[in-house]
């Protein structure tokens, strides 16, 4: 048996159509004054059952799911880099407080990432003389 929620009926007295199923979401325009404001969704064709109530393709719980999923992979590869970017930054700023900025001025980033994460057989040039980490 079908809800009373989810049944269509004709608007024009007299003419009958036969009962349609519409999808059972409550959905939220994005404008600025009516988000408090939901309706149903008043679609009727493409109707899936997921646990005894119907939704349209759209609203499909299986789907959203899926594409959640997928967003939030994206975001969290996204955001894998952006943490490595920062803390390559934080790195980079502690490993140059007290050092003066002629030297930095002079110095090449591959020598200063040799110095400071001290790496075995890392050679560079340092204020005209040539180093080596052993």
């Amino acid at each position: 048996m079908i809800e009373k929620a989810f049944v269509l009926r004709s608007a024009v007295p007299g003419k009958m159509i036969a009962d349609k199923i519409q999808c059972s979401k409550q959905v939220y325009p994005n404008d600025r004054f009516g988000s408090f404001h939901g309706h149903q969704c008043t679609i009727t064709k493409n109707i899936v059952m997921r646990d005894g109530k119907p939704y349209c393709k759209i609203h499909d719980p299986v789907k959203e799911a899926a594409k959640q999923k997928e967003r939030q992979g994206k975001w969290d590869e996204e955001n894998k880099k952006e943490k490595e970017n920062y803390r390559r930054q934080r790195a980079m700023v502690q490993a140059c407080q007290g050092v003066s900025t002629e030297i930095l001025e002079t110095i090449k980033v591959e020598d200063l990432i040799c110095i400071t994460s001290r790496i075995p057989g890392c050679e560079g040039v340092l204020n005209g003389r040539k180093f080596r980490i052993v």
